[in-house]
């Protein structure tokens, strides 16, 4: 009977949100509605195979409401409600999201017809208010999960709202800045729990995530009070001068180093709590994590693999391609410890790495970056231009052509454009790839490029195309 009278309570609880959603709720794992797919159970994580290998299915990751139940101490009761609330929240903040497209669509209507000023004035208002509509739709989801909670449950709200904070700031779009800090953006729970800590030191390491709890949530609070008072004043194009600019650039490095100051220092003291073994390879895969671009694997290595797996190779080819691809692993890894160690330096002095996005506004350039930096990457573009010779020598045209489509990834790809120089267009250069369908700890990561203004430029009569082709 308790039971019961609690899954009323929570029901009516949720009432109060699913009345604002205006979506037919269905049975089981999701709804689908309003061109929304809703989660709220764990679904598989798909992770690429090896190149030329089928998509395969690795381990579960918890939905949203799941993390937060586990958090909150809920019972299968209480999930049950919570998850009605999750589905109704992510209906009705798809219905706020349909709308923003619909006023923006009318605004592009007011550019097209050279009105820019109308534009602007309806994209200010339109932004304002769909930040308003969001965060009441918050507010209410946030207050209708909290009512279900008992007076006990009551005391791990705020780590709940901590959750909510490294989820928001250290998984979300990270990195939206030219000169990107490395460890930075990252949250160190996802990366511990894939440890498998001993059971012996398993609570020396449970008490040291809970002072990196805390201490961790310092900095992002002040990142999130950036935010919302960066927010208040947004419109359709913000006005810098340089001055500004720079301020709030300085303002959010400062930020970010403490970030990554606390990462370190945890870094460094659960490694010396865990197993010789264990504190190696976390204080390994924060670095690979902090340096994406320096370990992230290449185009050529991903040749390399796939070569290896190829159908019709001679016994000799597999033993040197083996042989190869153990030596090329040696020295990436090495290039690649290179490269993070150049960008280290360069974020502790201020000089831009190349990494993050690069969001350029009217009179900026985006700066030359570290001479350092710039001759690593360079290094490691001659290492993958050594290997392809090797391969070209040792594989038939076919072989290299078939490894070639073989390690084209499976999901979107783009490349990273970055300006360095003068700005003036002669030094806007295309740098590292980006891989669309990247994972990163809390989902899938997708980088962006922000268009300000686009230009038409004549190419010199030498390089124009033929008449018959469309230039890119």
């Amino acid at each position: 009977m308790n039971s019961e009278r609690k899954r009323l309570a929570g029901t009516f609880a949720a009432g109060l949100l699913l009345a604002t959603a205006g979506a037919a709720l269905g049975q089981g794992g999701g709804v689908q509605g309003g061109g929304v797919q809703v989660r709220d159970r764990a679904e598989p994580v798909i992770v690429a195979g090896e190149p030329g290998q089928p998509v395969i299915h690795r381990a579960q990751r918890e939905s949203r409401i799941e993390r937060y139940a586990r958090v909150l101490g809920l019972d299968e009761v209480q999930l049950e409600v919570a998850r009605d609330l999750d589905i109704a929240y992510q209906h009705a903040s798809a219905e706020a999201g349909g709308r923003l497209n619909a006023a923006m669509k009318d605004a592009q209507a007011d550019m097209s017809e050279g009105d820019h000023a109308a534009f602007q004035e309806k994209i200010q208002r339109t932004m304002r208010e769909h930040r308003e509509a969001s965060k009441a739709l918050t507010g209410q989801y946030l207050s209708d999960l909290r009512a279900l909670l008992t007076s006990e449950q009551q005391g791990n709200w705020a780590r709940l709202e901590r959750l909510r904070r490294r989820e928001s700031d250290l998984t979300g779009m990270a990195g939206m800045r030219g000169n990107e800090i490395g460890g930075a953006w990252l949250d160190l729970f996802p990366i511990v729990a894939r440890l498998e800590v001993p059971e012996d030191v398993k609570p020396k390491v449970d008490e040291i995530m809970g002072m990196y709890e805390i201490d961790i949530d310092r900095p992002l609070q002040e990142r999130e009070r950036n935010r919302e008072s960066d927010e208040e004043t947004m419109g359709a194009v913000r006005q810098f001068t340089p001055e500004t600019f720079q301020r709030q650039m300085d303002r959010d490095r400062a930020i970010d180093l403490r970030v990554r100051e606390v990462n370190d220092k945890y870094v460094r003291l659960l490694g010396a709590e865990l197993p010789d073994e264990l504190g190696a390879r976390l204080a390994e895969e924060y670095r690979a994590r902090a340096y994406r671009s320096a370990y992230r694997p290449t185009t050529a290595g991903r040749e390399l693999a796939a070569a290896e797996k190829l159908k019709g190779l001679t016994q000799k080819q597999r033993e040197q391609l083996r042989a190869m691809q153990e030596k090329y692993q040696r020295e990436a890894k090495a290039a690649g410890d290179r490269l993070a160690a150049a960008m280290r330096r360069a974020e502790d002095e201020g000089r831009p790495t190349g990494g993050g996005l690069m969001v350029m506004g009217p009179g900026m350039s985006g700066g030359a970056a570290d001479p350092a930096v710039m001759q690593a990457r360079a290094d490691r573009r001659e290492l993958d231009a050594r290997l392809r010779e090797e391969m070209e020598r040792m594989l038939s045209p076919e072989q290299l052509a078939d490894a070639r489509v073989a390690a084209r990834p499976q999901g979107a790809t783009g490349q990273r454009i970055e300006v360095i120089g003068s700005g003036f267009g002669n030094d806007m250069v295309i740098s590292t790839e980006i891989d669309l369908d990247d994972e990163f700890d809390g989902g899938p990561r997708a980088d962006a490029v922000m268009i300000f203004q686009t230009v038409e430029i004549a190419a010199p009569a030498q390089q124009q195309p033929p008449a018959n082709q469309n230039p890119k």
